[in-house]
Order: structure tokens, then sequence, then C-alpha cells
């Protein structure tokens, strides 16, 4: 008679203390974490371009990386909520398998209506500008608030509160990710939840990158789609000059003959020019980038003079800190005037190779790397130079009436009895 074999009792395997639905919420927190961080930073640098700070030439870079990521956080943010919303949703419901991970920290449960809400007001706001919906209605209904200022409100808004919100989740996270890394590697279960979790994330960030990339290389960056358009070229126009405009107040036809450049303040002798005049300078070519505000780009050949040559058939721009462009159609954007000595930066007279249509600026319009076409001003009739610069306050106020991009000119264009010239291109 054989002796009884002894008996091995087995452990049970241990049971992981967080769920796959709190895991990819954190997960996706951590995605968003990163995103959200180039995004403000990114958005810091528009705000100083758009308000007319002295910035250096970046915002090419500055423009490509706010849009692309702005738009890819789309079904980020909707991933997100959506599984932060089943995990809150299933713990008040009292489903069990939500009830036994407990509540929601209590300050994320105050925070993230709060920054839905916000991030409600900045894609809206966003959107209203990129897709153009400010040429039929300028403002944004019901409240007519302007949309550059409720952007820039609302993402200052959103830092203070998304900083509450990641300190509130930020240790939870860190347990959630390693108590599940944990038993998932004591253990080789649950690689199937790995998987579909992977192959969740992955669809979102692919839905992120090709919703980026459509928006800003597909039709509507070619063209208008509805009543919806990121670049729309003038009408009419030859191959040459059929990239994009952007004048949202108008523009005013100038007979090359009656053109008339005005230069004065700080100059040795302020005077009237003629084409004919700026004709006896050197003539410069470039190949700039021009980078729209609203979400486009486009490179072109232009042919002009060097702003530095204009100003010197007055004397000089010597000890100036500030010279300010003006337009027929009186817009006016003041540049640092250590911006306007380089050998890029150019009053134009030509593009590609033709003169000079009216929409994009005949007989005479700015052009310089870097910056916004906002700030290359066309129709240049009058160029100030101070020795003082501007010292004013960005209009921050979303409720008064707009009549620039950033309501920086509201009322002065109605005043003179005429428009103001939108962004450029």
């Amino acid at each position: 008679m054989s002796a009884a074999r002894p008996t091995t009792a087995i452990a049970p395997a241990p049971r992981a203390a967080y769920s796959e639905i709190q895991l990819v919420t954190a997960q996706l927190g951590a995605i968003l974490s990163v995103l959200l961080t180039l995004q403000f930073l990114s958005g810091a640098l528009f705000y100083l371009y758009v308000f007319y700070y002295d910035a250096p030439a970046w915002f090419t870079f500055t423009r490509f990386l706010h849009f692309y990521v702005g738009i890819a956080l789309i079904p980020v943010l909707l991933a997100k909520y959506g599984t932060a919303s089943i995990r809150a949703a299933g713990y008040y419901l009292r489903i069990p398998r939500f009830k036994r991970l407990g509540a929601p920290p209590l300050l994320a449960r105050v925070t993230s209506p709060l920054l839905a809400l916000d991030f409600l007001l900045i894609g809206i706001s966003g959107l209203y500008m990129l897709l153009h919906v400010y040429y039929a209605h300028t403002n944004i209904p019901p409240f007519e608030w302007k949309p550059v200022q409720t952007h820039a409100l609302a993402s200052f808004i959103a830092v203070p509160l998304l900083g509450l919100h990641l300190g509130s989740h930020l240790f939870e996270s860190a347990r959630s990710v390693k108590a599940r890394r944990d038993v998932l590697v004591e253990t080789g279960a649950g690689k199937q939840a790995v998987y579909t979790r992977r192959g969740f994330l992955a669809g979102v960030a692919l839905s992120g990158a090709g919703l980026a990339v459509a928006t800003q290389n597909g039709p509507l960056s070619r063209g208008q789609v509805g009543p919806f358009f990121i670049a729309r070229g003038p009408k009419g126009a030859s191959k040459a000059q059929s990239f994009p405009i952007e004048t949202l107040f108008g523009d005013k036809a100038i007979a090359p003959e009656a053109f008339q450049l005005k230069i004065d303040g700080a100059v040795a002798r302020p005077g009237t020019f003629t084409l004919a005049d700026l004709a006896a300078l050197p003539v410069h070519e470039q190949r700039i980038r021009t980078n729209c505000v609203s979400g486009w780009s486009s490179v072109n050949l232009w042919r002009g003079y060097l702003v530095r040559d204009v100003l010197a058939l007055a004397g000089g721009a010597n000890g100036a800190k500030q010279i300010t462009f003006h337009s027929a159609t009186n817009y006016s954007v003041p540049w640092p005037a250590h911006r306007l000595n380089g050998e890029q930066t150019l009053l134009a007279t030509h593009v590609n190779g033709e003169a000079l249509i009216t929409e994009h600026g005949a007989p005479l319009r700015l052009i310089a790397p870097g910056y916004p076409g906002e700030n290359m001003v066309k129709q240049v009739v009058q160029i100030s130079v101070e020795h003082a610069p501007n010292r004013f306050s960005p209009d921050l106020d979303p409720r008064t009436e707009a009549i620039g991009c950033c309501g920086r000119f509201a009322g002065a264009a109605r005043q003179a009895g005429g428009a103001g010239d939108g962004e450029p291109a």
C-alpha cells in the first residue's frame, strides 16, 4: 500500500487593485499632459505674436505646433472624458466592479466638469477662427464674444484648473499604472486586456494624427468646403498669385501713378515718396513663408526693397525703438525697429515674378520671415518712426466690438470712414 502524496496548496493569483478602465484613463491622462504642455507653450508664444510683443522670428514653428497639436488633442480629450465618465457613472450607479474602485478624488470631481466647459470654449473659439466662421459672423453668438480674446482667456483659466486636476490624480495614476503592471508581470494574466487597451490607445492616437493632417493638408486647407475654409485664394488671380489671402475688411485699389508713401516721425528728412523714387533703390528677392494666424502657410518669391533702404530715403531710423506701418485701409501694425534691419525684410512690389495685385497688397506691402501674416501690412502708405515704443495693454475683453484680429484697432477704422485690413498672405 503506497503512501499518500502530500498536497501543495496553490496560492491564489494576486488580484489587481485597479481596473483596466482606470489604467487606460491614467495613460490617456499622461498623453494629455504632454500634448497640453506643448499646446500651452506654443499658445504662450502665439499670444506674444498676436498682441504685437517683441518676439523672435519663430512663428513658423509656433503655428505648426499649435494647430497640429490643437487638432490632434480633440480625439484624445474625448477619449479621456469618455473613460473617466464610464468610471464615475459606474461608481454612482453602484455597479460592483466600479464601486470597488472607490470614488474619484474630490478635487478631480470638482475640476473635471469645469475643465470640460473650459475646453469646450477653447475648442469652439479655436475652430471659429480656424474655419473662418467669423467671415459670416464676426463674434461668437449668443454672447457676441470676440474669438481671439475668448480663446486666450479660456486658455489662461485652464492652466490653474489643470494644475489642480493633475495634482489630484498624480499619485493615484502612478499607483494605478505600477499596481496593474506588477500583477500582469507576476501572473502573466490579462494579455487580452493589454492588447485591447493598446489597440484603443493606438486608435485614439491615429485618430488625432489623422484629423490634424487631414485638416491642415486636406481640402479645407486648399479651398472652401461649404461655408468653411482655412485657406482661400483671390478670385480670378493668375497661378503665380493664387495663394491664399486673408482680407477680412476689404482693400482699396490704388493706381501706381497716384501712389505716395509718407515717412514721418523720428527721421532726419520726413517726406513723401513715389514709386519712381523707390525704383532708384537696389532690388532684392527673397523666398519667404507667410504664416497666417488662422492656420495656413504659403511659400512665395517676393521682390522689392529692403525696409532699411526705404527708410534711408528719409534719413534712416537710427536710434528708433518702433516703426509703425499704416495701410490705405487704416490698418496699422507697430514693429520693434531692430526686427526690420535684416536682409530679408522687404517692402515688396512683386511676387512670383508678377506685380502685386490689390488683394495681395499692391502697390507696396511689408513682408518678413518668421512672423504672422497679420503683421505684414498691405498697401503701405505711411511709415512712422518713433523713439519710444507704444506701451499698449492687450485688449483681452471678449465683449467689446472687434474691428481687427485682436480688436486692437477697434473703432479706429470706422471713425476714419475706412475698413481695417485683415491678415495678408
